[in-house]
């Protein structure tokens, strides 16, 4: 594998939008054992299948003190983890290839770099219309292997780290209970099998048809368009 050249960052799921807002209301906390079974062992977990197009397959599952499924994309394609990872981590490209998303800022805080680990903290700001604006803080790792690599995530529950940075945004919501990971493994030269688990509490007031359009939509679209980054950055490899 090339030597991979690290600019961090973490993406995020979009939201569509609704004039019709309900309320509905979300668990406070989630037990940690379970985000460690989930970024750790998913493969163990029998997860329901949503759909199945072509090549990609979208999964979800119902977890304790949540109303919100833990969702999973898996797909085989014809990109490198090179150029995937690159997609990944490259924080200024993905306002624009992720527009629709509303992630109008991203931002790294900090690293933290050796051999195998890289670990790094992500301030990212959703300007989405009708409703509230969102923001948050994500701590991640990525851990880098032979044949494959793993950035995991888990979002900070305090707001009040970086006040020189989100203090503009007070009036918006804070995003603190969400976890995820993107894993990119070898299968030859030239294809990759991706998954992207994520997990995210968007907190305030949510229509429920717009949580499934992000579960059965937005997320498997995202996952398209950071592929597809991918392969437009092994082309210029």
């Amino acid at each position: 594998m090339k030597r991979l050249t690290f600019n961090v960052s973490l993406f995020l799921f979009k939201i569509y939008i609704s004039f019709f807002i309900i309320d509905l209301s979300f668990s406070a906390s989630i037990d940690e054992s379970i985000i460690e079974k989930f970024l750790q062992d998913d493969d163990n977990v029998k997860w329901n299948l949503v759909n199945k197009i072509d090549n990609q397959t979208i999964y979800n599952k119902k977890i304790k003190d949540s109303k919100i499924p833990v969702v999973k994309v898996v797909v085989i394609d014809s990109v490198t983890i090179d150029g995937m990872v690159q997609a990944i981590i490259n924080v200024k490209d993905h306002t624009r290839f992720l527009k629709s998303s509303y992630l109008t800022k991203s931002m790294l805080l900090n690293k933290n770099n050796n051999e195998n680990i890289f670990k790094y903290e992500v301030y990212q700001y959703l300007n989405i219309p009708f409703i509230k604006n969102r923001f948050y803080i994500a701590y991640c790792n990525l851990e880098l292997n032979i044949d494959r690599v793993k950035v995991n995530w888990r979002l900070s529950d305090d707001n009040k780290k970086h006040l020189d940075i989100i203090n503009d945004n007070k009036n918006d919501i804070f995003i603190e209970n969400g976890f995820g990971y993107w894993k990119i493994e070898y299968l030859s030269e030239n294809f990759s099998k991706i998954t992207y688990l994520i997990h995210m509490n968007p907190g305030g007031w949510v229509p429920n048809f717009i949580i499934n359009l992000s579960s059965n939509y937005t997320i498997p679209e995202t996952v398209v368009k950071m592929i597809n980054e991918g392969k437009r950055l092994d082309k210029l490899d």
